[in-house]
């Protein structure tokens, strides 16, 4: 059952553009009250199933508002305006004042200087003008990786890693499930070691899965979803999405 934006917020009894932290604490109280092994008096498989649906739309919500923001272009401040240049006019010459004739007083006259004092400065060499220096490169900040790295890997396989999670986005998007569930089979053999790789596969077989649901294909459907649960049994939230596909099923069989 589609939901739309304004039915997840009412059953996670919240206001619309509630927080990521308030949609957290609402699915996590609504989980204890409505999931079936809870033992509350108000657990309900079907209305557990709703909550987490409508827990996961709005999470894919808050997530691409996230990256839409933080990816648009930032302006750059007005440069500061100058100031306008002051009109500043040269002062009058003052005229020369009257002077009127003192009485002289008899002085005695000062002796000519000696030619030490009449010397030029010395000689000094010109100093050479120092070298322009070469202008800095700007330092640019290192890029965060795309996906983790595994300090057990060689750089070959961190590349290979890198590459094979690009072709799984691209193959998602088209919704080529099957060849996505390919990739990551083969990477998983290479790369057995890397915990971040299983997850990939269990993604893509509990995409696969839930293609198989809405295809009416019930067997087929289940065989994927078991095995993303074997492939990352400790994801407690793949575990939620699983469980609501095959209720999924259950609703199309009965």
């Amino acid at each position: 059952m589609a939901l739309m934006v304004r039915d997840c917020y009412r059953l996670l009894e919240l206001s619309p553009g509630a927080s990521v932290a308030d949609i957290k604490r609402a699915y996590r109280r609504l989980a204890r009250r409505y999931h079936p092994d809870s033992g509350h008096r108000s657990a309900s498989a079907d209305k557990f199933a709703a909550v987490s649906q409508a827990y996961q739309m709005l999470l894919e919500r808050a997530g691409r508002s996230t990256s839409v923001s933080s990816t648009m272009p930032r302006r750059s401040p007005p440069p500061a305006p100058t100031p306008p240049p002051t009109d500043r006019t040269p002062a009058p010459p003052r005229s020369p004042q009257a002077t009127t004739p003192k009485a002289t007083t008899p002085h005695t006259t000062t002796p000519p200087r000696s030619p030490q004092a009449a010397a030029p400065p010395p000689h000094r060499e010109p100093t050479a003008a120092p070298a322009p220096e070469p202008p800095r490169q700007p330092r640019r900040s290192p890029q965060p990786p795309r996906v983790q790295i595994n300090p057990h890997l060689s750089k070959f396989e961190q590349e290979l890693k890198e590459q094979a999670y690009q072709r799984l986005q691209g193959l998602f998007q088209a919704q080529r499930f099957p060849s996505a569930i390919a990739l990551a089979e083969g990477l998983a053999q290479r790369l057995d070691q890397d915990q971040e790789v299983r997850q990939w596969l269990a993604i893509a077989y509990h995409r696969w899965g839930r293609e198989l649901v809405d295809r009416n294909q019930g067997d087929r459907a289940e065989i994927f979803l078991k095995k993303a649960l074997n492939t990352d049994p400790r994801n407690r939230q793949l575990w939620v999405m699983v469980d609501h596909e095959l209720q999924r099923l259950s609703w199309r069989s009965s």
